[in-house]
């Protein structure tokens, strides 16, 4: 119930601190072209995500973005080894790929979605 309802509030949480952030739900059934989700529209509208199954949410670091090496390495393992499961990719890269000063101060308002 806990997993639900955190995905649930950090997809219906929606602010403008967040308006360059890009989320990409990849599953079983979409594991190469990601369904581009918008944070302030119901998962109901999303025909890939499963309410029921375990969802991961992965968030690259400084310099990266949604299709760096380790964004992929850990989506495709989750996706053959630990299924079912939907898999959301957090693309903050314009942020991340300012200097390291102005993306540190980005990360708390990239995590608000996810409080």
């Amino acid at each position: 119930m806990f997993k639900q309802a955190f995905v649930l509030a950090a997809l219906a949480v929606s602010c403008s601190a967040t308006a360059s952030n890009t989320y990409l739900l990849y599953t079983l059934e979409n594991k190469l072209v990601p369904e581009k989700l918008d944070p302030s529209a119901p998962l109901s509208r999303y025909t890939n995500f499963k309410i029921t199954d375990n969802t991961v949410i992965l968030v690259h670091g400084h310099h990266g973005d949604a299709n760096n090496d380790f964004n992929t390495l850990i989506k495709n393992a989750i996706l053959d080894h630990q299924t079912p499961h939907n898999v959301i990719v957090v693309d903050w890269s314009r942020e991340a790929n300012q200097g390291y000063a102005s993306a540190r101060q980005s990360v708390p308002i990239v995590s608000l979605i996810f409080n």
